[in-house]
């Protein structure tokens, strides 16, 4: 399953697509879980940080 968010992800990053808050909030669950470490540059682009606030 994880394989498919990964691909999932590039094909957004590819189509300029930026997630949702919702999406960017699970995304960044799913890569504090270690499962999509391939992905790193991507979600330091569109993952919120500690600067980002509601």
């Amino acid at each position: 399953m994880f394989d498919e968010v990964g691909v999932l992800v590039n094909e957004m990053q590819v189509d300029g697509i930026l997630p949702s808050r919702t999406m960017s909030l699970l995304l960044q669950q799913v890569k504090d879980e270690g499962f999509l470490n391939d992905v790193d540059e991507l979600f330091g682009e569109i993952c919120p940080d500690e600067r980002i606030k509601n």
